[in-house]
């Protein structure tokens, strides 16, 4: 099928440096600094642990990777300190990086369904443990700790995640062929991914509004967001 000027294509982590421009909105305007911890706007983030395995008794060692299903034999330790709203930005938390940690937070339905939030899904991320120690790893946070941080943004805000990037960035940008649920009139235009596990992920009404991977966008509203970032 012939790519289209308006051909709407599923941002995947195209729709993170949105949620950075936000994040430094906030910054910005003193309603939130990089260094506070995020249990101070969501508690339950409070006095995380992180997952180390079992052996040897007398280190800690956070395994880089983990190659089987099931986790390995393993102990948590209290974090060392609280995890910041700067180790979410810059992946340095250790929370939902794929780790021995993250395998034992509560599972995902796959796909969320619609009723999920972001407020709802908070208490899911902080149930698990950490990767490793907050700051002293880099690690790629996926699907995780950048929505912790639109979370945030919701609250300090008072506006939904989506209400704040469309009113805040995507309105004064005239980004308006860019949505987290694509209308259906414009449903058409969509680039159709054929990955079965992937698609009913993106093709549903969500009122998860993901600032890891949920935007859907043009060519041309993504190059709007770039050209005003290099302004």
């Amino acid at each position: 099928r012939a790519m289209e000027e308006d051909s709407i294509f599923i941002m995947m982590s195209s729709s993170k440096p949105v949620l950075g421009v936000a994040a430094m909105m906030m910054i910005e305007e003193g309603l939130i600094r990089p260094e506070d911890p995020v249990s101070m706007y969501l508690p339950e983030f409070a006095d995380m642990q992180v997952a180390v395995l079992k052996d040897p008794i007398d280190e800690n060692v956070s395994p880089l990777r983990l190659d089987r299903e099931d986790p390995p034999d393993h102990r948590l330790v209290p974090a060392k300190r609280e995890i910041t709203i700067h180790d979410l930005l810059t992946h340095t938390a250790g929370l939902g990086t794929g780790g021995l940690g993250s395998r034992l937070a509560t599972p995902s339905p796959f796909p969320l369904p619609p009723e999920r939030t972001l407020e709802l899904e908070m208490s899911r991320y902080a149930s698990g443990a950490l990767d490793f120690q907050p700051g002293e790893r880099w690690t790629y946070s996926g699907l995780v700790g950048l929505d912790v941080v639109a979370r945030i943004i919701e609250i300090v805000s008072g506006q939904s995640y989506e209400e704040f990037i469309n009113e805040r960035i995507f309105e004064p940008l005239d980004m308006n062929n860019t949505w987290f649920n694509v209308p259906e009139e414009y449903r058409d235009r969509r680039v159709v991914i054929r990955d079965r596990n992937m698609a009913p992920f993106f093709d549903r009404t969500t009122n998860y509004f993901s600032a890891s991977a949920g935007l859907n966008s043009i060519a041309e509203d993504y190059l709007k967001f770039e050209q005003m970032l290099v302004n």
